[in-house]
């Protein structure tokens, strides 16, 4: 990174580089909250870059000195875990787009999906996603579900859910969020959400919300 993009590396809602959030997303608060954090210890983070090279993060913490400090191990107890519902034990017979800039996450929602016996179809951002629809539409047959992520470059997920009932998309929306306040929840349902979950996402949650809306139905 270049001197200009370091300095304000730390900056929230900040990435150092454009091409990062439109190549993968990010609210730039992962680096301001944990200099926060290092600063309340008595401590700091910085960074050593260079262009083409690569990086180097540093987090020291300043401690207290004290004498006869005894260094303690924790007794480790193991408690097992309640048996929770998994994919496995789901078997949805529907279609699923599923909206995300990230791979790696449309590819791990793509197989626990794939477990309980849904097809999945995807769309990398928001304008794909309605092109999509609408050409589904055309043909009069269109996936069950939408799970829209909320954060992503080009057209945002509240602008998608408008836009994509606006062309007729009249089945179960799910807004997936890392925001956690109210109002952003309500702003969801209010541009034609069903539903939300807030990342991190459990898939038992997930799949019972899925199935939920797949028994349901809604016509087209």
């Amino acid at each position: 990174m270049t001197p200009k993009q370091q300095s304000h590396l730390f900056q929230s809602f900040s990435q150092g580089d454009a091409s990062v959030t439109r190549n993968y997303g990010g609210t730039g608060l992962g680096l301001a909250i944990s200099q926060r954090l290092a600063v309340m210890l008595n401590g700091n983070i910085s960074v050593s870059s260079k262009p083409g090279e690569g990086s180097t993060f540093s987090c020291t913490i300043n401690l207290p000195v004290r004498e006869n400090v005894k260094i303690t191990s924790p007794n480790l107890e193991v408690v097992p875990i309640k048996a929770i519902t998994t994919s496995r034990e789901y078997q949805l017979q529907c279609r699923v787009l599923i909206v995300d800039d990230q791979r790696d996450v449309r590819h791990l929602t793509h197989l626990l999906l794939q477990r309980a016996g849904i097809e999945t179809e995807f769309a990398e951002d928001r304008i794909q996603a309605v092109e999509l629809i609408e050409n589904q539409l055309q043909n009069g047959l269109t996936v069950d579900l939408i799970l829209l992520d909320m954060q992503m470059p080009r057209m945002d997920g509240y602008q998608a859910a408008a836009r994509l009932r606006e062309i007729g998309f009249r089945r179960a929306i799910m807004a997936l969020t890392s925001d956690a306040m109210q109002g952003d929840m309500n702003r969801c349902l209010e541009l034609g959400c069903d539903d939300y979950l807030s990342k991190p996402i459990h898939s038992s949650e997930l799949l019972e919300m899925i199935s939920r809306y797949i028994s349901q139905g809604r016509d087209l």
